[in-house]
């Protein structure tokens, strides 16, 4: 395998996850979770990874007023929250 081809599977983990099914490859390397990098950011809520505080939050991205873009959970801006991976919410019971 190419230098090139190396950089292009270990750039994210949607394209890691996306060679794995590709190659056909049965397991899926995150299990589900996807880099944050790639979660919606139209005001979709989602389950997000918390690596600053090691847990799992409900996070949803807004635009806020004056500049104040950023992830927020219950309405506040998660200033000390260290997101890295996100999975959509399970359905409704």
């Amino acid at each position: 395998m190419g230098a090139a081809n190396r950089d292009w599977i270990n750039g994210s983990a949607a394209r890691r996850r996306e060679h794995s099914m590709l190659h056909g490859e049965t397991e899926p390397v995150l299990s589900g979770w996807r880099d944050i990098d790639t979660a919606p950011q139209d005001g979709t809520h989602v389950l997000a990874w918390d690596v600053t505080n090691d847990q799992v939050t409900i996070a949803v991205y807004l635009e806020g007023s004056e500049g104040w873009n950023g992830w927020y959970q219950y309405g506040d801006l998660l200033e000390q929250a260290n997101l890295s991976h996100w999975m959509p919410l399970p359905p409704r019971p």
